[in-house]
């Protein structure tokens, strides 16, 4: 039994166990995503954990985020950690969301759908259907 199973998300600590290289490569991208000077139109969606209200407007706080993104402890050393609430502990809460917010998308986007093929990521774990957009071949027009 997952947390997918209870309508949980993901287990952070499943994710990292199983597929630790997609986490450190989630985690690089998106660090570097937040360091890039096109970060407004690459870093999309924004974590909500690091919006800040001021007046009528949320300000995203880059620095922040970047900085947890730096002193995130390395995937070996989650790795090691064990289960849920010991990932949860060596991380601290504030990384933890972070984390539980960026490592969903290996669902998505490393899932492996094409047409013809069932999905092999956490949408078949979650038996919910794929969201990932597949392109589709161009029809040759017959004239």
């Amino acid at each position: 039994t997952t947390f997918a199973d209870y309508g949980r998300g993901v287990s952070l600590s499943y994710e990292v166990q199983t597929h630790p290289d997609v986490v450190d490569l989630l985690i690089c991208l998106a660090l570097a995503a937040a360091s890039s000077a096109r970060k407004e139109d690459v870093f999309d969606p924004f974590p909500v954990d690091y919006l800040e209200q001021q007046g009528n407007t949320n300000v995203k706080l880059w620095d922040r985020l970047k900085d947890d993104f730096s002193n995130l402890p390395c995937v070996a050393d989650m790795r090691a950690a064990g289960g849920e609430s010991e990932l949860m502990d060596l991380l601290g809460m504030v990384q933890y969301r972070l984390l539980r917010w960026l490592v969903p998308a290996i669902g998505c986007a490393f899932c492996g759908c094409r047409k013809g093929i069932s999905c092999k990521g956490s949408a078949q774990r979650t038996n919910t259907s794929c969201s990932v957009r597949h392109p589709r071949k161009r029809r040759r027009s017959s004239s």
